[in-house]
């Protein structure tokens, strides 16, 4: 067998027959070409090279003590590799590994491949411009606080992020066959759920300053979905709960929908904010008692055909954009009365909502054009058509920030229908965009001669443009 140097251990060590190196050893080590240079429990800083190969033996464990560099051609872990806290090993080739200790950092160079073929469980953090790649039948387990900012996990076994543990990822690509989360994955990266991203089951937290996009019409596998980053779903797609799932502290933005399936329930686990353009509840949508904030700029569509609840103290939805809502949480008035939310409006934007998104019927039109309304006073008359009513407005000023209710009196039956619920958070011109339609749920009385109304109760006088159909 072939001797080679051991740069700075002061002799020649030996392969096969001759010894393996062991103790501790510090420098500069240089595997000649066709040569192996074997360990035994060695405790290791510094830098090896060389066209050989490195071998660690069965049942000894090469721990790296220092900063290292391995750029030496071969490597074979029969053992254990482990890597210190607060040290880095750098990998400038591509490796096949056994087991992997430790809670250091292994950075794998650009271009190439560290090959992970026996599993364990570690808290080491992966970095680096290369791949780690997981075997066929193997699971890589988190078993402590851990970062892997190394460009791409892949490969075709698992990863699995152990309970009570946080990996946080910052590399491009986190797809690994299997991605198991008994644990937390953090996410300080902007990425595409199933794209970059797998979509599984388990605890997620998009940090601040980072989107997760949702770029297909998926379910979300993950629950709790936390932090304070943002999660973006891309138009024409819908993002679906079907399993009952937590949001606290994390933007939902977009031009899609996010949507709540019958028989499953959406939390609020803290203060959200909401400029998604459409969320359409099947199930339940838990408040909590919890802020929720729509900001300035963003129209979004509430319709929930489910239900909606809240805390003891309700939670404050503050408007700062607009919001439509339709459905659960508004009840509409048959006495001349605003109509009731659930929950605390605030904010300086608009809000209007009303009892249903089912469009109604009503044929008979009222026009309003910059048409001011008084406090418990009606505009307008038509012959009733024994069909539901309903209205759509371009333009809304209040005369004082705070709740409108608009609907219909009937003045030959002296009754009211007060189905729409219009809060404004000033005294500006609102303009809205078409294509909203604000519905009851009742028809009119046939030939009965009805008024649009505003409200007894409501906070002024009230400037509508836009067509009642009665």
């Amino acid at each position: 067998m072939p001797l080679y140097p051991v740069q700075g251990f002061g002799s020649e060590v030996g392969t096969g027959e001759g010894p393996a190196l062991t103790g501790t050893f510090s420098g500069t080590i240089s595997i000649p070409s066709g040569s192996t240079l074997t360990v035994s429990n060695l405790s290791f800083s510094g830098t090896i090279t060389g066209s050989g190969t490195l071998s660690i033996l069965p049942g000894s464990t090469l721990t790296i003590v220092g900063d290292a560099t391995f750029s030496m051609t071969g490597f074979s872990n029969s053992g254990i590799l482990s890597v210190n806290s607060g040290v880095t090993l750098t990998l400038n080739n591509s490796y096949s590994s056994g087991v992997l200790a430790g809670s250091g950092t292994i950075s794998i160079g650009s271009s190439y491949t560290l090959t992970v073929n026996a599993s364990s469980t570690n808290s080491l953090s992966f970095a680096g411009a290369g791949t780690l790649s997981i075997a066929s039948g193997i699971t890589l387990t988190v078993g402590g606080n851990a970062t892997y900012s190394v460009a791409d996990v892949s490969g075709a076994g698992g990863l699995t992020i152990g309970s009570g543990y946080t990996l946080t990822f910052s590399g491009s690509n986190l797809l690994p066959t299997t991605l198991t989360v008994s644990g937390t994955l953090a996410l300080s990266g902007n990425y595409t759920l199933v794209t970059n991203i797998p979509n599984v089951a388990g605890s997620l937290v998009i940090n601040s300053g980072y989107t997760l996009t949702v770029a297909s019409s998926i379910t979300l596998g993950y629950t709790p979905v936390s932090g304070s980053g943002t999660l973006s779903i891309s138009s024409g797609y819908i993002l679906t709960i079907g399993v009952n799932t937590t949001f606290g502290g994390i933007t939902v933005a977009g031009a899609g929908t996010l949507s709540v399936s019958l028989g499953y329930t959406l939390t609020q686990g803290s203060a959200i904010t909401l400029s998604v353009s459409t969320i359409n509840i099947a199930g339940t949508f838990a408040n909590a008692g919890y802020g929720i904030t729509v900001p300035s700029g963003s129209t979004v569509t509430w319709n929930i055909t489910g239900s909606i609840t809240t805390a003891t103290t309700a939670g404050t939805l503050t408007v700062n954009g607009t919001v439509f809502w339709y459905g659960s949480g508004i009840t509409a008035q048959t006495s001349n009365a605003v109509p009731t939310f659930l929950l605390t409006l605030a904010g300086t934007g608009i809000f209007l909502g009303s009892p249903t998104s089912t469009k109604g019927t009503a044929t008979a039109s009222i026009t309003l054009s910059s048409t001011a309304i008084g406090v418990n006073a009606g505009d307008g008359s038509a012959t009733g058509t024994d069909k539901i009513p309903y209205m759509t407005f371009t333009s809304v000023t209040g005369s004082a920030a705070g709740q409108y209710g608009i609907g219909i009196y009937d003045s030959t039956a002296g009754t009211y229908a007060i189905f729409i619920l219009i809060y404004v958070g000033g005294t500006s011109a609102y303009s809205l965009p078409s294509g909203h339609y604000l519905n009851y749920t009742a028809a009119d009385t046939l030939l009965d001669t009805i008024e649009i109304y505003n409200a007894a109760s409501g906070s002024g006088n009230i400037t509508l443009t836009g067509t009642a159909y009665v």
